[in-house]
């Protein structure tokens, strides 16, 4: 088994460096496992029994399928999988706290299985507990040095704290483990767009990572809106790759209407827009990209109508208010017009000079 370097990684949280840095495995793993399990049931023993090993009554308001889970769990208290299981039942159901006390208890049972300890970053990181996910990875990976799920987690946080350093260190590992795996030259290709604002590097990355796997619709996504914000029309092919692998994309959807808009294609961009509305009806963009195209065909009532659903979905967007204004001032509703611009102003001034002209007019 190979033997990984551990020495000088920093772990980060929220965007932020820690101190923090991780030791050589055997110096700190009885510290990290200690906190990670102490720390999980102090701040989860406010969950209900059913995240617990007591044997929980017959409850008719209790799903059919947790019954059943918190029957073995109490049939067989020291059976680490039974926690594992119910953890896995819990997260797909939206209860991470409940989810991560069961797997919490389940690395206590088992403390060197690496898929525990991954598990319970996987919760962790879902509650924005980036640090402490860090940490479980790191674990599965001392007692796992292969663990390749482990070591794409591990690159993501990194790149998410913008540390270029420790990501490449991931990526290292990753590239002699796994070489084929696309997911490493696409996390790598994240890392040149979002750190170092490297497009060249990142779109070669996200090729690789089509070649390895002409289904990994990721990277053809990340492809697409590249080449989009390029005004290149290849974009449109990247868009359809992804939508070949995966039909109902919004983003894939919503980038691909947002061009056909920019380049003057509108009953196309429509559709595209009113089917990302129907997917993901809190989709506040859809409903102002509409509103855009029916301005520009000078379709004012639907423009308003638009625009007027994007404020009630997200009432802080001052284009959504300085659009209204223009259409009701194309209405000749003067008084809206001003009620609505002054909104834009007060919401973004700076970069909002024409809306202060347009008031000055009313």
């Amino acid at each position: 088994m190979r033997e990984v370097n551990y020495n000088r990684r920093k772990i980060y949280t929220n965007y932020r460096a820690s101190a923090l840095r991780i030791l050589k495995p055997e110096s700190r793993i009885p510290t990290i496992l200690l906190l990670y399990i102490i720390f999980s049931f102090l701040t989860f023993s406010s969950c209900s029994d059913t995240a617990s090993n007591k044997p929980v009554a017959k409850n008719d308001s209790i799903p059919e399928a947790l019954v059943k889970l918190n029957a073995k769990v109490a049939d067989e208290p020291n059976n680490a999988e039974n926690y594992y299981i119910r953890s896995k039942y819990f997260f797909d159901n939206k209860k991470q706290f409940e989810a991560l006390a069961d797997i919490a208890h389940a690395i206590k049972l088992q403390p060197e299985n690496p898929l525990y300890h991954f598990m319970g970053g996987e919760y962790l990181f879902a509650i924005g507990k980036t640090r402490r996910c860090a940490d479980a990875m790191l674990e599965a990976v001392r007692i796992k040095p292969d663990y390749t799920d482990a070591w794409h987690k591990l690159s993501e946080l990194y790149i998410i704290g913008k540390d270029f350093d420790s990501a490449q260190w991931c990526f290292k590992q990753l590239e002699t483990l796994d070489p084929t795996n696309p997911k490493t030259p696409f996390f790598k290709g994240e890392m040149y767009k979002d750190i170092k604002a490297d497009t060249g590097h990142a779109v070669a990355l996200f090729q690789k990572a089509t070649e390895l796997d002409g289904t990994y619709w990721q990277a053809w996504l990340q492809l697409g809106i590249i080449f989009s914000a390029r005004n290149n029309p290849l974009c449109m092919q990247y868009f359809s790759n992804v939508l070949r692998n995966n039909k109902n994309n919004v983003e894939a959807l919503y980038a691909r209407g947002d061009f056909l808009r920019r380049t003057g294609k509108f009953s196309n961009a429509e559709n595209d827009f009113k089917f990302v509305k129907q997917l993901d009806p809190g989709h506040y963009l859809a409903n102002y990209n509409l509103g855009v195209i029916y301005f520009q065909q000078n379709k004012l009532p639907q423009a308003l109508d638009e625009f007027t659903m994007t404020i009630e979905k997200k009432e802080g967007y001052a284009y959504a208010w300085y659009s209204r204004g223009l259409v009701y001032y194309q209405m000749g509703n003067k008084a809206n017009a001003k009620n609505d611009l002054e909104k834009c102003i007060e919401l973004d001034k700076e970069h909002f000079k024409n809306a202060e002209v347009l008031l000055k007019k009313l």
